[in-house]
């Protein structure tokens, strides 16, 4: 059974051999790269999970649903989204969170630098900020023990793959 490298060995000219060998550098790249995304998608989706049920939305009144609807991420490769969160309403009545939550991604994905890949978790009502804030005595646990629970996994899942994570 001939192996991978070996295929690309022949009486070719030198440019021909080289070009087999950097297609399939390519290709071998953007398997590599679409595994992470994969990974990241995955991450993402869990993380929404995480914030829209989790118990901590239990100990207050949910008047809108708002702050659970504006909850989502993004998977932006190269500066362009590839995945994401549809940002659905939990109720009839919390559209805006909806909207609120599309916008947020949008405006976070936008300052993604245009080499990175990267995960974006959001929660986009303006108030989101303040309820996380632990220094609030009426503060919920908006996103914190889920950002961390998605840089841990992301990290574990990305390595097993071969990438380095760079937390910025």
């Amino acid at each position: 059974k001939q192996s991978e490298i070996s295929k690309y060995r022949s009486n070719m000219p030198i440019d021909a051999q080289k070009k087999k060998f950097e297609d399939y550098i390519a290709r071998k790249q953007e398997a590599k790269l679409r595994a992470a995304a994969k990974t990241l998608e995955y991450v993402g989706l869990k993380s929404v999970a995480e914030m829209r049920t989790s118990g901590r939305y239990n100990d207050y009144t949910d008047r809108t649903g708002n702050l659970r609807s504006s909850t989502g991420f993004a998977v932006v490769l190269n500066g362009k989204q590839i995945a994401g969160s549809h940002f659905t309403a939990v109720s009839s009545n919390a559209h805006e969170g909806s909207a609120a939550g599309k916008a947020h991604a949008e405006e976070t994905t936008s300052k993604v630098p245009n080499t990175k890949m990267a995960l974006v978790i959001v929660a986009g009502m303006e108030y989101a900020e303040y309820l996380d804030n632990p220094a609030n005595p009426h503060g919920r646990n908006v996103m914190t023990t889920t950002k961390e629970l998605a840089k841990k996994e992301a990290e574990k899942r990305l390595t097993q793959i071969g990438f380095k994570v760079i937390e910025q």
